[in-house]
């Protein structure tokens, strides 16, 4: 099994995503059965918290199969949706995202590794304008452009 290391999940802390912990207890199961996951799913719970009580309130038929804990866990802690861009922010993000000349040459990490400013700059434009999911468009390369040093 991996050895991944897992916070015990509380049910109540403000900084806990339920999705997130049961991602990351599949993870740490790999391949054990349903029959495992069910049996240790208690003891990736913080002893006294909210999500223990939740355990010990549950019904026999509840803790009777793992799809059975994971849907109760699932009802009791939906899935939030984090706030997607709009395409306001989106297009204020493209036109607002400037390459400096006195910022050219020099060298920035990104994604672990050193690289030119301009490539970086490069990067993350791809990045937002994917997002925007637009990169199949020309609608912003003038103000791209614009924003591009000359020399």
């Amino acid at each position: 099994m991996a050895t991944e290391h897992i916070t015990p999940f509380h049910g109540d802390k403000e900084d806990e995503n339920p999705e997130d912990f049961l991602r990351s207890f599949f993870r740490r199961m790999g391949t054990a059965t349903d029959d495992v996951k069910k049996r240790q799913f208690r003891y990736f719970l913080q002893a006294d918290s909210a999500a223990d009580e939740w355990y010990d309130g549950l019904t026999t038929a509840e803790k009777k199969d793992w799809t059975t804990v994971e849907i109760a866990f699932n009802k009791r802690w939906p899935r939030k949706k984090a706030v997607k861009k709009t395409k306001e922010e989106y297009e204020e993000e493209i036109t607002g995202f400037k390459l400096r000349m006195e910022d050219l040459g020099k060298k920035e990490k990104t994604a672990g590794r050193e690289t030119y400013s301009h490539i970086a700059w490069a990067d993350k434009m791809d990045t937002i304008v994917r997002g925007a999911k637009i990169e199949e468009t020309t609608t912003y390369i003038g103000t791209s452009e614009r924003n591009s040093p000359s020399y």
